[in-house]
C-alpha cells in the first residue's frame, strides 16, 4: 500500500468526500495519526455530526489505530473506512468491536491515457435552474443537489432524463492536486441495463480531462466494477466500512 498512484487516490477519497464547497466550511481535520480522520459538524445544528475515519495501516497497526481513534472524543456517529491489507483484515477489525457496515472497490482512472468516446445518451450537465426539479424527481429520493455545489467551476453535476423523470445521475469534483473524486452515480432501477450510467461516467470523464485532471477516483460497489473495468478504471484495493 505504498504505491504512489494507491496514495495519491486514497488522498483523494477522504478529500473527495468531505471537499464539497457545500461541506467544506464544517469540515475539522483530526489530529489521529496514522488513521486520517475528518469532522463534519455545522455550529448551528442543521446536520447531524459525523467523525469519519480512514486507515491504510498494516493489520498489526489495528490495535493502535483504533486507541488513537477511539481517544478523540466521539461525535454522535462515527465511521471508519480501512483499505484492505489481506484475506484477515475485516476479520481483525470486527474482532476489535468494529461494526461492519459494507465494502467497496477504490478504483482509479488515469486520465493521462484518455481518449474522448461520445455518450450513446444525451447526457444533461446540470445547473442551478434544475436544482429543484431534479431533487423532487431524484431516482433515490435524496436531496443531493444544492447550489453551492452545482454553481462551483470545480464540480459537474449529469444526468441522463426522460421529460421530468431522472433516469440516472452523477457528479464529481476536481480537486487543487490534478485528481477528481467521481460520485453520486445511481441509475434508477427500471431504467438499468441501458447504459446510462456508461453514458454518465464517459460525460464526467470528459469533463475532467478538459479541465487538466490526471487521476480520476471513486468508490465502486461489487457489482460494478466491470463497468468501471470497461472504461479504464483499474482495482486499486478493497476497502470495508464499519461503524465504531
Amino acid at each position: 500500500m505504498n504505491d504512489v498512484f494507491f496514495q495519491t487516490a486514497w488522498s483523494t477519497l477522504a478529500n473527495g468526500y468531505a471537499g464539497t464547497p457545500a461541506i467544506t466550511p464544517f469540515r475539522t481535520d483530526l489530529v489521529c495519526a496514522p488513521a486520517w480522520g475528518i469532522r463534519l459538524a455545522d455550529p448551528t445544528g442543521s446536520m447531524q455530526p459525523i467523525d469519519d475515519y480512514y486507515v491504510a495501516s498494516p493489520d498489526d497497526d489495528a490495535t493502535v489505530v483504533l486507541a488513537v481513534i477511539r481517544a478523540v472524543p466521539p461525535m454522535s456517529r462515527a465511521y471508519l473506512t480501512v483499505a484492505e491489507q489481506s484475506p484477515a483484515t475485516d476479520g481483525i477489525y470486527r474482532s476489535l468491536g468494529c461494526v461492519y457496515d459494507s465494502s467497496e472497490c477504490l478504483m482509479s482512472y488515469d486520465l493521462r491515457q484518455y481518449t474522448p468516446v461520445p455518450p450513446t445518451h444525451h447526457v444533461d450537465t446540470l445547473t442551478v435552474a434544475d436544482i429543484g426539479p431534479c431533487n423532487t424527481a431524484d431516482p433515490e429520493a435524496m436531496i443531493w443537489l444544492n447550489e453551492a455545489n452545482v454553481a462551483a467551476p470545480q464540480m459537474t453535476h449529469v444526468a441522463v432524463r426522460s421529460g421530468p423523470r431522472v433516469l440516472a445521475r452523477a457528479r464529481t469534483l476536481r480537486l487543487p492536486d490534478q485528481t477528481s473524486y467521481i460520485s453520486m452515480v445511481y441509475t434508477a432501477p427500471q431504467a438499468r441495463r441501458n447504459g446510462y450510467a456508461r453514458d454518465l461516467m464517459l460525460a464526467l470523464l470528459a469533463a475532467d480531462a478538459a479541465a487538466g485532471v490526471h487521476t480520476a477516483v471513486l468508490m465502486s460497489s461489487q457489482m460494478a466494477i466491470p463497468l468501471y473495468r470497461s472504461l479504464g478504471f483499474v482495482p486499486l484495493c478493497n476497502t470495508h466500512i464499519y461503524t465504531i
